[in-house]
């Protein structure tokens, strides 16, 4: 096998994947200035997918490569008009959305799907993020696969 070509697909199934129940195309970024920059121009949920990393460790003889990725489920901060109420109902909102990208994308993992055969789940991260990327809130998903 190619030597990135699993970081390849990975990117490529990252570009096709969609929240289950939801009609929004991902953002695909680098880093947190492009982030900014694309959601300045966006309303509602949003879906960021950073463009997935890949480390190698050890020798030519024995090592270990992991890929790893972060997915943001964001939604612009309530402002002037949050309330404990509505920041604590916009955050369940999001991260019922942040299940569903999980529950997925565990489920294609294990059912093989093509562009993720030969990668493991390895490790799942989930935190709350608060006024990132010019002022959105929502959930951070950090994902390793091996």
């Amino acid at each position: 096998m190619r030597r990135l070509e699993k970081l390849n697909n990975l990117t490529n199934y990252l570009t096709a994947l969609r929240a289950p129940g939801l009609d929004i195309e991902p953002l695909r970024v680098i880093d947190e200035a492009q982030t900014t920059t694309r959601l300045a121009r966006r309303s509602g949920k949003q879906i960021v997918i950073a463009r997935p990393e890949f480390k190698q460790e050890g020798s030519a003889d024995s090592y270990t490569t992991e890929y790893s990725t972060a997915i943001f489920v964001v939604e612009k901060a309530l402002g002037a008009a949050s309330t404990d109420e509505r920041e604590d109902a916009q955050f369940s909102d999001l991260v019922g959305v942040a299940c569903g990208l999980l529950t997925k994308i565990e489920q294609d993992v294990s059912s093989c799907v093509p562009l993720l055969l030969g990668l493991d789940l390895i490790n799942v991260e989930l935190f709350p993020v608060s006024s990132i990327f010019g002022g959105w809130n929502g959930y951070s998903i950090v994902l390793a696969f091996k």
